[in-house]
């Protein structure tokens, strides 16, 4: 079954928007590469529905409970990682399988 891998962050106040938003796209482009990835989006919040805890995240969607877990162990997801965290805080992660019907 589909697993969802949600992440939610936000930017350090000492990176640059445009720096931290290259960032975003480069890991977008590098995670999709990975095996059992099926879909990568990159999300900005939408204060709608009033102020937002985190302002970016990602949105992934693995083919199984297995192939999320290699990607947390494989290079390509560790060294992006620590890309990440110099630029932003705060991180959110939330795995979800789809309610059975």
């Amino acid at each position: 079954m589909a697993v969802e891998h949600l992440v939610f962050m936000n930017r350090k106040s000492d990176s640059s928007l445009e720096e931290s938003e290259r960032l975003l796209r480069s890991a977008k482009r590098d995670f999709r590469a990975l095996p059992g990835v099926l879909d990568v989006r990159i999300a900005v919040a939408d204060a709608a529905s009033g102020a937002p805890r985190r302002s970016y995240g990602f949105l992934m969607r693995f083919t199984d409970s297995k192939s999320l877990a290699a990607y947390l162990q494989h290079p390509v997801h560790v060294a992006i990682g620590n890309q990440l965290q110099r630029h932003f805080t705060d991180f959110a992660v939330h795995d979800l399988t789809e309610l059975a019907e």
